[in-house]
């Protein structure tokens, strides 16, 4: 058979026909099994052997096609019928209604997907911008990234001084309020890298960039610096300074001051030679330098080793008064790092703090360090008025903006604490406890989508799991009622050797929480009576893990347990962090008598007199007040 002739049997027996058919049944058929497998939990496989038979029985539906036809006495072989008594045509005929019926419920499905497919689209464009407008980072032109400066010298111990000089120049920039200067954090977290300034630029959010070197021999020290534009590279200002070690000071100010009149900054630094020289002994400011690089890394030895380096200065040159500043932030750690009892703690940092306000009432670090010393005593409002000093003294300082708004969230004013949390943000985009804060605000507010954008931008940038991370993630999983997510959190802090999960006591609330939940998902699983675990655990040692006890014990509608576990933190210690009683997990239990004592015992309602009422409690009668959600 010549081509053409086999070609137009073809069209005569419908094979053509067969196959468009067959194509569009195919692919309809296709379509609703990935629709509605899944629907019916059948496993993928399922899908794939759909189209496995599919594959295979194309051909066989052209070869029927052509072999056979249907006619009135039933399916004969074509080469045993009659042309003349064929029935083909009206069999086509057929057939093109069946493809045309089949391809518009192809086509409205089609459409159903395309439909499904943008609003899914807009809706990830919409998170996307969400994201993107809790996060983005404006670029103002009057802002600096100050990156750590370059040790140039064969001395390694002089790596400390550098940092801290390169601090100290940073610090000096953040008094001026006109200008953005990204906290320590940040600028260090492209130490020893060769990046791109328009990259470091578009993370800090910054539009300049000071970077330099530093050589120090003896008593003689070489700073080199640079002013740098990050959008391009282009240089706009740079000098060297070849001094004695003692006019350390000096440069500080004329790089400051360089670097204002560079982008046009009305600065208030004092009159010209007027050089702010906190101590006259250079061997104390080393330390002090030192001491302060150690403090920024939050590890146990390294503050220990600035603690005991800057009670050394301080005897050196008791006078110095950013040493008892710096001090007593050493000394406020030590409850959380080093294990020092909460009151040694604070009484040691109090002591410092005013030392060093003594010396100079100016200097904000020391009413900041006193401010979380007042805080974490429950002194609401003299707390307060410290921070406030702080941020009129240095409004630019990152850590007293997150300081501040952890105190508003305690006391239940959440839109100021936001607005001083996204501020810390902004100030130190690459510090991972701002934005945890963020997180743990919003989600005190009850929206649960701004606060999984600051957790997973803190996780991002914390780039590991620990305590507080496990902590959020299982309060966030307890407000979204989601007990898997819960329990898989509970599964990290089984495996952590974060101080807050690893002691006997905490194993034994974790095993117990997630027996909590999971009989919460199974109806025929007794829950475990948590008010008799919480006394077994007395007897176990120290957890600080309590309060998520507690917020399990309320998911499991044991409330009287939850109660309980909220008291037993209460009198541990370290006390209550009210900043968690304000998340949803607490709502069914907030006006709860034993709650309401609790928050008198924190000093809360005498700080709401005073200040204005938070955002979970009101006033009832002249005298008492109640509390509800959010």
């Amino acid at each position: 058979m010549n081509p053409k002739k086999f070609l137009t049997e073809l069209k005569r027996r419908n094979v053509y026909k067969v196959a468009i058919a067959y194509a569009v049944v195919a692919w309809l058929l296709m379509q609703v099994a990935t629709q509605v497998f899944p629907f019916f939990e059948i496993p993928n496989w399922g899908v794939r052997l759909i189209v496995l038979f599919i594959v295979i029985g194309f051909p066989i539906a052209l070869i029927l096609a052509w072999a056979f036809e249907m006619t009135p006495e039933g399916l004969k072989r074509t080469e045993d019928v009659d042309v003349s008594k064929s029935i083909m045509r009206r069999t086509g005929r057929k057939l093109t209604g069946v493809i045309i019926a089949v391809a518009f419920a192809a086509f409205g499905l089609f459409l159903f997907q395309l439909v499904g497919i943008g609003r899914r689209a807009t809706q990830s464009y919409a998170e996307h911008r969400e994201r993107q407008s809790a996060t983005a980072l404006p670029v103002n032109e009057k802002s600096i990234a100050v990156l750590p400066f370059v040790n140039m010298s064969s001395d390694q111990e002089n790596a400390y001084f550098v940092d801290g000089l390169t601090e100290e120049i940073l610090n000096r920039l953040a008094q001026i309020k006109a200008l953005k200067v990204p906290g320590r954090t940040s600028s260090f977290a492209f130490k020893n890298q060769n990046r791109d300034l328009r990259q470091i630029g578009a993370a800090l959010g910054v539009a300049h960039a000071l970077e330099g070197s530093v050589r120090k021999s003896g008593d003689r020290l070489r700073i080199n610096a640079q002013l740098v534009r990050t959008s391009d590279g282009y240089h706009l200002w740079s000098q060297a300074y070849d001094r004695k070690l003692d006019d350390v000071f000096a440069i500080q100010e004329e790089i400051a001051r360089a670097i204002a009149d560079a982008l046009s900054v009305q600065l208030k630094l004092g009159s010209e030679g007027q050089h702010e020289r906190p101590t006259q002994d250079m061997a104390a400011y080393g330390n002090y330098l030192e001491a302060r690089a150690l403090i920024t890394q939050r590890t146990a030895d390294n503050l220990r080793r600035a603690t005991a380096l800057l009670e050394a200065t301080v005897q050196r040159d008791p006078g110095f008064a950013k040493a008892w500043a710096a001090l007593a932030q050493a000394r406020a750690l030590g409850f959380y790092y080093l294990i020092v009892p909460m009151k040694q703690s604070l009484e040691g940092a109090e002591s410092a703090a005013r030392k060093a306000l003594t010396i100079d009432d100016s200097l904000g670090a020391a009413h900041s360090v006193l401010a979380d010393v007042l805080r974490d005593r429950y002194d609401w409002l003299p707390a307060e008025a410290e921070y406030r000093r702080a941020l009129e003294l240095s409004p630019g300082e990152a850590e007293t903006h997150n300081q501040y708004a952890q105190l508003l969230l305690k006391v239940g004013h959440l839109d100021a604490a936001l607005e001083h949390a996204n501020r810390a943000c902004e100030l130190d985009p690459l510090a991972w406890v701002p934005p945890s804060i963020a997180a743990l605000i919003q989600l005190s507010r009850g929206d649960l989508a701004q606060s999984r954008v600051w957790l997973d931008r803190f996780e991002k940038v914390r780039g590991k799991v620990e305590g507080f991370q496990i902590r959020l993630e299982l309060f966030y999983a307890l407000a979204k009622h989601d007990t898997d997510l819960a329990r898989r959190t509970l599964a990290m802090a089984r495996s952590s050797s974060a101080p807050e999960w690893s002691s006997p006591a905490d194993k034994k609330l974790i095993e117990t929480m997630d027996h909590a939940l999971a009989s919460a998902d199974n109806s025929s699983e007794a829950s475990p009576h948590l008010a008799g675990t919480l006394e077994e655990v007395q007897v176990l040692g120290a957890t600080d893990i309590t309060k998520e006890f507690a917020a399990v014990a309320v998911f499991v509608n044991q409330q009287e347990a939850a109660l309980a576990a909220l008291w037993f933190e209460m009198r541990s210690p370290g006390g209550l962090d009210p900043a968690w009683i304000w998340t949803p997990s607490f709502q069914p239990v907030r006006n709860e008598p034993r709650f309401l004592e609790l928050l008198r015992a924190m000093k809360l309602p005498e700080y709401w007199r005073l200040a204005g009422w938070g955002d979970f409690c009101r006033p009832k009668g002249q005298d008492d007040f109640e509390c509800i959600g959010p």
